[in-house]
């Protein structure tokens, strides 16, 4: 019914500017490119992850004792805290991709302990992670924070939990790390949006920005892992993050997906 009633004149129009706007995480259309997705997100407001409100939201100043500086608690961490367990090892240096004011850092040292001389460097946009630094200190003895991949250091383990799909070209990205000499061990990848088919792209309200949004071509996204020597060791669903499309039924998905890829050659 959804569906029809998206070929009605003016309707999915009127759902976003009376409803969709005004709700958070919601995601509106389907787009055949990041620039077409941007084009639209654009006509909302600020099209961008690096704003000030929108990182006030994601990171907080400091550490809260209660709750150990986390939100809510989500299924898909499980997976990721499992894997980093085990692969994890002294004196590793992780790229976190996304990683905001840490949060990845901050689940691990919560529920498992992290080995001596492990070194966390987490990537993202200037406003998430200046508030990441103002959280944890310029001088943490772990973690530190840059704006770049290409600036990053070599890894022995690359992390992205759920910011590949808001980015223009992340394989792009991926693979100058990935060609490096000392390219990573191991890959996680967490609430990846994922389709059977062509990749596509919807946009995502958050409020005071509006961003573009992908689901990948499953085959697409593991093949360019493959090409660069990497193999699956382990696949997981993440109930908790799903993609409803409005008056979209069969592009909507009611869950993502995470990886452990190791390196074979």
């Amino acid at each position: 019914m959804g569906d029809a009633l998206g070929r009605l004149p003016y309707l999915p129009q009127l759902y976003a500017s009376h409803f969709w706007r005004k709700r958070m995480n919601l995601y509106f259309g389907l787009y055949g490119s990041f620039e077409e997705a941007q084009d639209t997100a654009q006509r909302f407001g600020k099209s961008t992850w690096d704003d000030d409100r929108l990182a006030e939201l994601i990171v907080h100043d400091t550490p809260d004792a209660s709750n150990g500086g986390l939100s809510t608690f989500q299924i898909s961490y499980y997976p990721y805290i499992l894997w980093m367990t085990k692969i994890l090892q002294p004196g590793n240096q992780v790229i976190d991709l996304g990683g905001a004011g840490g949060i990845g850092f901050e689940l691990l040292s919560r529920y498992s302990q992290i080995p001596e001389g492990v070194r966390w460097h987490v990537v993202d946009l200037p406003a998430l992670t200046a508030r990441g630094r103002k959280r944890h200190g310029a001088n943490h003895p772990v973690l530190s924070f840059g704006e770049t991949l290409d600036e990053a250091p070599d890894c022995d383990i690359l992390v992205s939990a759920g910011c590949i799909q808001y980015m223009r070209d992340p394989l792009g990205d991926i693979k100058r790390l990935l060609d490096r000499p000392k390219s990573p061990v191991h890959i996680v990848l967490n609430k990846v949006p994922l389709t059977a088919g062509a990749s596509y792209w919807t946009i995502q309200n958050h409020m005071s920005v509006v961003s573009p949004y992908r689901i990948f071509d499953r085959e697409e996204l593991l093949g360019f892992f493959r090409e660069h020597g990497y193999a699956i060791r382990d696949e997981w669903t993440a109930p908790d993050v799903w993609v409803d499309i409005p008056f979209h039924s069969g592009k909507s998905l009611d869950h993502t997906n995470g990886f452990l890829l190791s390196r074979v050659h």
